[in-house]
């Protein structure tokens, strides 16, 4: 009894060892990452917002200007994603930005667009052709 006794002992004194152990190493990890990633905002509270990417300027189709607005694009699309649900969205956003020539010539592709498909099929699916013009036309312009 006295030998079962001594080995429940020995084995409390282990599991105690082990979970001090654990505990230590939980605190340095806990420690190395508050240290890469910044303080962790106490329970209940919402971590600071990361600042939106300011929107691209708008793009008349001059060539000088063409790669500061990609870059603008790309910047949006890449620190903003979580706001552009789909390759559409993205689309659109950027036709918005665009006057004059750029803007006359995505008319052109909208306007065959919409001459072609406009007995062929939905509109859904017309918008759909619309949009895969578009986007060749801006890797084209890329």
């Amino acid at each position: 009894m006295e030998s079962d006794l001594e080995r429940d002992r020995a084995t409390i004194v282990a599991l105690n060892t082990a979970l001090t152990n654990t505990n230590t190493a939980l605190t340095t990890a806990t420690t190395a990452l508050a240290n890469a990633w910044g303080p962790v905002p106490p329970s209940g509270e919402r971590p600071p917002k990361q600042q939106s990417i300011p929107t691209p300027h708008e793009y008349d189709g001059s060539q000088d200007q063409l790669p500061p607005f990609i870059s603008q694009l790309r910047t949006k699309f890449l620190r903003d994603a979580h706001k552009f649900v789909d390759v559409q969205h993205r689309l659109t956003y950027a036709i918005g930005f665009l006057k004059g020539k750029a803007y006359e010539q995505i008319l052109l592709l909208i306007d065959c667009n919409m001459c072609t498909c406009s007995g062929n099929g939905t509109q859904e699916q017309a918008v759909q052709d619309l949009l895969s013009l578009v986007d060749l036309y801006l890797i084209y312009l890329i």
